[in-house]
């Protein structure tokens, strides 16, 4: 660096800089970044491989597990359902169970989940709670059944189930 004598310099002094360093750090990001890369690697060949071997699994009607049903019998549910023997876990659509259980059955509401660890098909229910016996007409003639507080009506299943604590019979 020129320095003139009993002058102020045009030129500024320039401090070493820590160049050593940067590169050190840069290491360290570049490291972490690796090892993010593996773990989220390792977490989706793991999650992959679950999917892989147990989404094929058969399901049967003793891993069909139903919650909610007090009036409807379980056997009656999983027949509406038509679900063949040993159907693939990975195939079940659960939007489409839940709207032929709500369309074919006398329910205010139906939520079925598929569970891969451990294989099984989970049916949680809502019944409609029957207020009183009703008749209806139909074409073959009068139908037997229930309505509940909104006047749905509720055809009658299985009578051994129904404990009423009303005795007035409505004729629609």
């Amino acid at each position: 660096m020129d320095v003139r004598v009993n002058e102020i310099s045009p030129m500024r002094f320039v401090k070493a800089s820590n160049k050593k360093n940067k590169p050190n750090k840069n290491l360290k990001l570049h490291l972490i970044k690796i090892w993010r890369v593996c773990i989220l690697s390792a977490t989706t060949s793991f999650l992959f491989l679950l999917l892989i071997n147990n989404g094929w699994k058969k399901i049967y009607k003793d891993s069909i597990h139903i919650t909610g049903n007090k009036y409807t019998s379980r056997e009656k549910i999983i027949n509406e359902l038509k679900i063949e023997a040993g159907i693939n876990l990975i195939i079940i659509n659960p939007k489409y169970f839940e709207s032929i259980l709500m369309k074919e059955m006398p329910f205010k509401s139906v939520k079925v989940n598929r569970r891969f660890l451990p294989p099984e098909l989970n049916i949680a229910i809502l019944e409609r709670v029957p207020v009183a016996f009703a008749t209806r007409k139909t074409n073959t003639g009068l139908e037997k059944g229930m309505i509940d507080e909104k006047a749905f009506w509720i055809p009658i299943f299985n009578t051994n189930k129904i404990n009423p604590k009303f005795d007035q019979e409505i004729v629609v």
